[in-house]
């Protein structure tokens, strides 16, 4: 909120060179009287008529906001004792404020501080920055200097503002969806984040995070040397083939342990659209039955319903000839040794209308 008047304020002294004596007496009947062009803006008339200012509706809209929803909170704060004399810009205590010049200086701070990582400490604001006289240039130290600074701040006002709040967002959403861990951020999560870091503004929503959320397994995997020369040798550890007899035919075991969220293996072969699938299936002749995969681990998996313990899951893998999709097996929970490898195909007995009704270890 603080900074937010701090933004007020600049919009009075940079945009319109309004001196800062002059911003100090600001009054809320000034601010009441102004007049108002619809479509065009407002035009305020200080100190009797003697200085005035033609605002944007833009610049009007933001005045407006700090006026019906900061000021009030200021004003409650206040002791007993304070008078608030009628300003129209107060301080945190419900006080006028009494140094413009500082206030710019801490919005500055905080503007350079997050858009270029720059230090905290800005350099003296003078005079004339605010509009009321000369300005000693002894100070300017060259190209890229604080001064130097200062100045692109002033000639660009309000553009460094909203680039403020724009990049704040922007690692905000960061903060929030590394924070989130590997479960897909939700709703709560975010809000309790949020919660805890005291965000009252500019705060992300979910969709924001979800776009900028990676899973932090995901993104270990992609680059992982082992599972790269796995994919394209066609060698895992730790699986092998077993045949389960007329009950099933032959499937995957595990012969060692894996833990949660471990690669097993690849599904192999070539990605392709549910459409072309589809497409692939009927143009195949009546009563004719086909596998449309190779001989593989992650293609000899069994089916299970309801005891699955291995997902499939899309991640792009970054090979050296570039980027390829890859469907991966991981391990859904944690696989003891000896134990069968099954994913869920997500068909049932009832997917296959009458024909698959006495397949009942689709269901299980």
């Amino acid at each position: 909120m603080t900074l937010y008047r701090y933004f007020c304020m600049a919009t009075l002294t940079i945009t319109h060179r309004v001196p800062e004596e002059t911003v100090v007496d600001f009054k809320v009947t000034e601010w009441n009287d102004r007049q108002v062009s619809a479509g065009v803006g407002a035009t305020i008339y200080f100190r009797d008529g003697a200085d005035r200012a033609v605002f944007s509706v833009d610049e009007e809209r933001w005045l407006g906001a700090y006026f019906t929803a900061i000021r009030p909170l200021y004003l409650t704060r206040k002791g007993e004792a304070a008078d608030d004399q009628g300003c129209f810009f107060l301080g945190t205590t419900g006080l006028p404020v009494a140094n413009p010049r500082s206030d710019l200086c801490r919005l500055w701070r905080h503007c350079r501080k997050i858009c270029e990582g720059a230090g905290p400490n800005p350099p003296p604001v003078t005079a004339e920055a605010t509009g009321t006289s000369s300005r000693d240039k002894s100070s300017v130290s060259g190209k890229g200097s604080r001064d130097d600074q200062w100045d692109a701040f002033f000639s660009e006002f309000p553009t460094p503002y909203f680039n403020w709040r724009r990049i704040q967002l922007e690692k905000r959403v960061l903060h929030v969806s590394a924070s989130a861990g590997r479960q897909r951020p939700t709703e709560a999560k975010v809000a309790a984040i949020v919660a805890k870091e005291e965000w009252k503004t500019n705060v992300p929503s979910l969709p924001d995070v979800l776009q900028a959320w990676v899973s932090p397994l995901k993104a270990a995997i992609e680059d992982d040397k082992g599972v790269l020369k796995s994919v394209v040798e066609q060698r895992w550890k730790g699986i092998d083939f077993k045949d389960f007899r007329e009950h099933k035919g032959r499937g995957v075991i595990a012969t060692m342990p894996f833990s949660k969220g471990e690669v097993i293996c690849d599904c192999h072969g070539k990605l392709i659209s549910e459409s072309e699938g589809k497409k692939m299936m009927d143009e195949m002749q009546e009563g004719v039955m086909c596998y449309l995969f190779f001989d593989t681990f992650g293609r000899r998996m069994n089916d299970s319903g309801k005891a699955s313990n291995v997902k499939p899951v899309l991640i792009q893998l970054n090979f050296a000839d570039g980027p390829q999709d890859t469907v991966l097996f991981l391990a859904q929970r944690n696989i003891a040794g000896n134990e069968e490898l099954r994913w869920d195909y997500g068909v049932r007995r009832m997917s296959f209308r009458d024909e698959g009704m006495d397949l009942a270890w689709l269901d299980d």
